[in-house]
């Protein structure tokens, strides 16, 4: 069973990684489902959730469903990451490649935070993780601040406050 010393071990790589290859991961070239097979998939195993459903749980019962459909004012988004228990989604994150700006995407992980009717959203790049909380319908001219927001080289020494805020069991009592 992974642990908080696992994890921050795992984090450790993964910003030696990406600070070895920064310009390559920035390249208009790296693809989005790249960054979340090589960074984002590991980061969050590591936070000890069961990204790949090792488990083989029913589709419905997954803690994590990769590419969720999500109703948006009647039209169906995905959003990259919805985790739960049971069935029940308790956070929601969307990823996007390096080179993307994430305050261009603010709103994006905003409505998918509400359309699920969740209150935590994380929107990340890797190179940061930002967490919103979203306790009313958000606007797209003018999209909530985040909340808290994580740098890539302060992964290490952040650990304990992304470990408290995002491993598994600490999300199933309500972190």
């Amino acid at each position: 069973m992974p642990s908080f010393q696992s994890f921050r071990t795992t984090a450790a790589d993964l910003v030696a990684r990406f600070k070895r290859d920064f310009d390559a991961y920035h390249s208009k070239g790296y693809a989005e489902a790249t960054l979340r097979l090589q960074f984002l998939d590991p980061l969050f195993r590591a936070l000890v959730w069961d990204v790949l459903n090792e488990g083989g749980l029913p589709p419905h019962l997954c803690d994590v469903v990769v590419e969720s459909r999500t109703d948006i004012e009647g039209r169906q988004k995905r959003a990259d990451y919805v985790f739960g228990f049971g069935g029940m989604p308790k956070l929601v994150c969307e990823a996007k490649k390096p080179s993307e700006d994430l305050a261009r995407h603010a709103f994006q992980i905003q409505n998918y935070t509400y359309n699920l009717s969740l209150y935590v959203g994380v929107l990340t790049n890797f190179e940061r993780l930002s967490l919103y909380v979203v306790g009313a319908k958000p606007d797209r001219a003018c999209p909530f601040e985040a909340a808290q927001t994580f740098h890539f080289l302060d992964y290490e020494s952040d650990a304990q406050a992304l470990w408290d805020l995002f491993a598994k069991e600490n999300v199933a009592n309500g972190s």
